[in-house]
């Protein structure tokens, strides 16, 4: 994409229109770009400040270098907000804003404080309302000039519930009401776009970069050139074969804990089940062990299992009773129609094009109504460059000699 669509543009609009707002679009509509454009576009602001969760700090940066935005910003992790320099901010944006709305938390409080002494605050989430209560609203609101204690406000927009506990009443606060009220409070500072609202303005299917980090160490620089000879079939001799598998192997285990924190990200967006290909199988088994640890409903299709287990988890998939479906490129690259997906993963890499093809045909098939997205999680100075440039170098000339 070189430019915005018409609808981010709108979006783009909306903020540099307001000096609290919240963009409030489905996940995979690009709330980042529209917000950076925004902030290109206002002479007064040069000193940005960018709150997210840490997973997404290198993904913040390759956005601002991918769109050339020159201005000079400071991107923090809603953790370390107590770190961020004691400077005055021209604009505050918050990324994933429903990480702030409990308002005893002590990362809300500092995120409240940051925002009310910076001219603009941008607040960036696809659930407003993860819990679906509409108390989860309370601390945007805040900063949009509402005047009202937490309390009044639960009374008046939720519903409440009393119980005992240990001879003290306790109150709990769910749902809403009193709803159009709020929502005449909510108009003027949120935009939202479902993506079936805008869904013939974006393009059948997306490839996204996603980096999970930085490699420090050298060590894939002395194989790379190497690797990227076997991709194109030539033979290596047993001791570089080795190493370069074992690093392989090890690369793809070293991203697990990372790859679970981004989709996890993903996920407080999209309630629809994804996609997981690994290459490794020690990487998918390890994957869906810590998925399930975060309970997740996730399962797996790997080399080896009976046909009948097989169908039981395409079944489960297909039926909503899984939430994250892990796959060996080897044993499920082909045959399987998973269109109640439209995202795919690659947790890593395949050797060659036509088996990416493959497994993006999962989702990329009749029957698929959503636009697609497909995420390569890659640790930016590792094996993840060289595979990805070289197999994606290999599928254009496929694409120029047969479409």
């Amino acid at each position: 994409m070189t430019s915005l669509y018409d609808y981010q543009v709108t979006g783009k609009d909306f903020l540099k229109e307001g000096l609290v707002r919240m963009l409030a679009d489905d996940m995979g509509l690009g709330k980042s770009c529209q917000a950076l454009f925004a902030a290109k576009e206002l002479d007064d602001v040069q000193e940005i400040a960018i709150v997210c969760p840490a997973i997404l700090q290198f993904n913040w940066q390759e956005e601002i270098d991918k769109w050339g935005i020159a201005k000079t910003f400071t991107i923090i992790s809603y953790s370390s907000l107590h770190k961020l320099p004691d400077i005055p901010y021209d604009l505050v944006i918050f990324d994933e804003w429903h990480n702030a709305k409990n308002p005893k938390a002590k990362r809300t409080r500092l995120a409240m404080t940051l925002a009310q002494k910076t001219k603009r605050a941008w607040c960036l989430t696809g659930t407003p309302f993860p819990n679906g209560c509409a108390n989860e609203i309370y601390t945007f609101l805040i900063l949009a000039g509402f005047r009202g204690s937490w309390w009044s406000f639960c009374r008046k927009f939720c519903k409440e519930k009393t119980f005992r506990v240990k001879r003290r009443t306790v109150r709990q606060y769910y749902k809403g009401q009193n709803l159009k009220q709020l929502k005449a409070l909510l108009d003027p500072h949120m935009l939202r776009r479902k993506k079936r609202d805008v869904l013939h303005m974006l393009p059948e299917k997306t490839h996204n970069t996603v980096y999970l980090g930085v490699e420090s160490s050298q060590k894939y620089k002395p194989y790379a050139d190497r690797l990227r000879d076997a991709i194109h079939g030539e033979r290596l001799n047993k001791e570089e074969t080795e190493h370069i598998a074992t690093l392989r192997r090890e690369l793809g285990i070293s991203k697990i804990s990372k790859a679970i924190r981004y989709i996890s990200t993903v996920k407080e967006d999209y309630k629809d089940p994804v996609l997981l290909f690994t290459y490794h199988r020690d990487v998918a088994l390890s994957l869906t062990k810590e998925l399930r640890l975060k309970h997740f409903k996730a399962e797996m299709i790997l080399g080896g299992m009976t046909q009948s287990n097989k169908e039981l988890v395409i079944r489960n998939f297909k039926e909503g009773k899984v939430d994250i479906l892990v796959l060996s490129m080897k044993a499920a690259s082909e045959g399987l129609n998973l269109t109640e997906a439209s995202k795919v993963f690659f947790v890593e890499l395949p050797w060659n094009p036509a088996t990416l093809d493959q497994c993006i045909g999962r989702i990329d098939r009749i029957g698929q109504e959503s636009a697609m997205d497909v995420y390569f999680l890659l640790q930016k100075n590792s094996f993840d460059d060289v595979v990805k440039r070289t197999i994606l170098g290999k599928r254009k000339v496929s694409y120029e000699l047969v479409g």
